[in-house]
């Protein structure tokens, strides 16, 4: 039964993408969630800080720089982003805990 994931690495979950994501539904990037963390911090971020963790795991490295520039793309990442990580904390692979804060 595959709900987005698949040996301790994400996809995004089927039927995340609307339609009119082609471009999307060719891009592959497969995280380890032990790295999952890099990805989340970074999605309400700069594009170029989540780009450069995506090119990270990305299989085709050209297409992550076509959907963080294009600002319709790079809004449909970040929702299969956040939704992905929905479904993770859904199916108990992934704990959300809060932040530690520094004393002081």
């Amino acid at each position: 039964m595959d709900q987005g994931y698949r040996h301790g690495r994400t996809r995004h979950p089927e039927g995340a993408l609307s339609d009119g994501s082609t471009e999307l539904r060719e891009l592959q990037i497969e995280v380890p969630l032990t790295k999952w963390s890099l990805v989340v911090k970074n999605v309400q971020s700069d594009r170029k800080l989540l780009g450069g963790v995506l090119l990270e795991f990305a299989k085709q490295k050209e297409r992550v720089g076509a959907a963080v520039g294009n600002d319709r793309l790079y809004l449909e990442l970040q929702r299969v982003i956040v939704d992905a990580t929905l479904a993770l904390v859904e199916a108990g692979a992934l704990t959300l805990v809060p932040p530690k804060h520094a004393a002081g």
